[in-house]
């Protein structure tokens, strides 16, 4: 029985070239394959993410290998066209291989059994599912047996009476049989072109966090950094967050000795980025990680941290032994945001946290997520004056500062994205569930992305990333400032990377934005009355709006290209406006609230569905 997995795309970009950007290593696809091989199968990987190989090429990739099983690992759920055009030319080269999916995308297992080629989702842990799919695809062929197939924890497909049935998340495999990436695996998905792979490393110069730490510079340290995981899953439930894989798993530290030893060997690693959800929940694996990183003399840095995780003497031990920084998810600077996200912390432990971790030299940029419901300019404005005390900390502008800003995104599975659903902003069959998951194909959480689900108008969102910025620049001005450091280790020295060209170009498409940019540094501007400038350029801002919205229109007559830009415009002005959310409490518990006055889901296909929504 032949068994293949490939990665999806998240965008249809052109394809990736070698030093392109570093690419996160597909662990999923290791972990499904070395599983299997455990039970003794044996798989192939096709890498359509990294290669970005052309329609034809897929259908003869296909056409040749001919598998039983296809595994689509489709990590995100904004790469729901990626999957439809993918699945259907699998599906030409091979009409009667299985076709199956998993990753957070499964949580619209709905519309994906019923409006692409897939015939399986898998949801939760995949491990053990996938090895209980095999088995039954090595005695039953192509034969759908509906009895069977339910016997199968953690999957969802269609019965006979056009039902979604779903038979429960998929059980996970122990935390310390959770594989660390493997290169050489990975580059057998890269076909013809194993010259990719070494897009899964970066030169340490090109981090921020590693240039600035003297460290960095000692003699004879080997250049790269790879990128890692020391646990799997999250002990918080974001109300933003897709969540479908439950619990928090250690991963084995044994194994993690051995991965470094053969990173600085074999690919010149001594720099590492640890990409957890949640480092350092498990204090006592957290400090058994670092003393493993000093061991080899690595320098690491850690994203996905609880401000409430470690405390001042914990912080000074993580950098004795060789961290250089960390990323708190502070997300807000309003503790009425921070409730209705179900952050579960309060401002003063996040300030603290920076705090400490600016006392012993780690570096800790903040980044925010906005536009959550509940989102007014009141708590816009306390976010920018929580930046702003951060940076009058730190002795540095805010627009200095790597302080990135988010648009909240609604993904399937997320709370969020149940309250557009229940708000009407977001339809509920699977068309417009399709229609919005097109839209947010190949999408991530810029400004031009935002799904409105605040109940403020256009006007008022548009200029909320601005006014963040405005506002943190009023608080560092507003009393004179002992020391300004100047481009120092926290900043990013306010050089935009866009070539020249591109510059100009941007200035021309989008000149208030680009006004809004210079003025958001320019102490003078802090110094005048804020009505003046946000009442001002708000409105600026908005114009330029609307006449982009008459451009892209005009971009219609243009053909194909003219209507891909005019599509995300069309979208909008198709959803229906919600109500502003007056309630400061969990947003799970507000849905939770609205669906009780909603009749009872009656079909199986509906009661699943309802499942899906709630996530983990």
């Amino acid at each position: 029985m032949k068994a293949l997995l490939c990665s999806i795309p998240a965008t249809f970009s052109q394809r990736q070239e070698r030093g392109a950007s570093q690419t996160t290593p597909k662990i999923a696809i290791v972990s499904l394959l070395r599983w299997m091989e455990k039970f003794g199968y044996s798989g192939d990987f096709y890498d359509i993410d990294m290669l970005h190989p052309s329609a034809d090429e897929i259908f003869n990739h296909f056409k040749h290998k001919q598998p039983d099983v296809v595994g689509l690992s489709a990590i995100i759920s904004g790469s729901y066209l990626q999957v439809k055009t993918i699945s259907n030319i699998i599906r030409r080269a091979c009409p009667s291989t299985w076709i199956v999916l998993g990753g957070n995308m499964a949580a619209s297992a709905n519309v994906l059994l019923r409006k692409t080629d897939v015939d399986v989702c898998f949801l939760g842990d995949g491990e053990k599912s996938w090895v209980e799919f095999l088995n039954y695809v090595k005695v039953n062929g192509t034969n759908k047996d509906v009895k069977e197939l339910s016997k199968i924890k953690g999957i969802a497909f269609i019965i006979d009476q056009d039902e979604m049935e779903f038979t429960g998340y998929g059980e996970p495999i122990p935390g310390n049989k959770n594989s660390f990436p493997d290169y050489e695996l990975l580059s057998r998905g890269l076909i013809s072109r194993p010259d990719l792979a070494d897009n899964y490393f970066r030169e340490s110069k090109e981090y921020l966090l590693f240039k600035y730490d003297p460290r960095t510079y000692e003699p004879h340290r080997k250049p790269k950094v790879a990128i890692i995981w020391t646990t799997k899953g999250c002990v918080n439930r974001c109300t933003f967050c897709q969540r479908f894989c439950k619990g928090y798993r250690l991963f084995d530290l044994e194994k993690l000795d051995r991965h470094i030893v053969e990173l600085k060997e074999k690919y010149d690693v001594q720099f590492i980025q640890i990409t957890d959800e949640s480092f350092g929940s498990n204090k006592k694996h957290a400090y058994e990680t670092a003393k493993i990183m000093k061991k080899h003399n690595i320098l690491w840095f850690c994203g996905g941290v609880r401000c409430t995780s470690f405390t001042l003497e914990d912080l000074k031990f993580l950098k004795q032994y060789g961290c250089v920084g960390l990323t708190f998810g502070v997300e807000s600077g309003s503790q009425k945001i921070l409730d209705i996200m179900e952050k579960r912390f309060t401002m003063d432990d996040t300030y603290a946290a920076l705090m400490n971790a600016n006392e012993c030299g780690l570096l800790a940029p903040p980044s925010f997520c906005i536009g959550v419901p509940g989102e007014t300019d009141q708590t816009i404005m306390e976010t920018g004056q929580f930046l702003g005390k951060i940076a009058r900390m730190l002795g540095i502008a805010p627009n200095d500062l790597v302080c990135p800003i988010f648009y909240a995104l609604p993904l399937p599975g997320s709370p969020l994205y149940e309250y557009g659903q229940l708000q009407g902003v977001i339809g509920s069959s699977v068309d417009e569930e399709e229609a919005y998951l097109i839209h947010i194909s190949g999408k991530g959480t810029e400004k031009s992305n935002f799904v409105n689900l605040t109940g403020m108008s256009t006007k008022t969102v548009l200029f909320w990333d601005f006014l963040i910025h405005y506002e943190a620049m009023r608080t560092f001005y507003r009393n004179p400032v002992k020391k300004q450091k100047q481009n120092g280790k926290n900043s990013s020295g306010g050089k935009s990377d866009l070539p020249f060209a591109k510059r100009v170009a941007r200035i021309f498409w989008k000149p208030i934005t680009s006004l809004n940019e210079i003025l958001i540094c320019s102490p003078l501007v802090a110094k005048i009355p804020s009505p003046m400038v946000y009442i001002l350029m708000r409105n600026f801002l908005y114009a330029e709006y609307k006449t982009q919205i008459f451009l892209r229109h005009i971009l219609k007559i243009f053909g194909s290209e003219g209507r891909k830009i005019a599509q995300h415009l069309e979208f909008h002005h198709k959803i229906k406006k919600c109500k502003p959310l007056t309630e400061v409490q969990s947003l799970r518990k507000i849905n939770k609230r609205i669906r009780e006055k909603l009749p009872v889901p009656q079909t199986l296909s509906e009661k699943n569905q309802q499942i899906f929504r709630l996530g983990r």
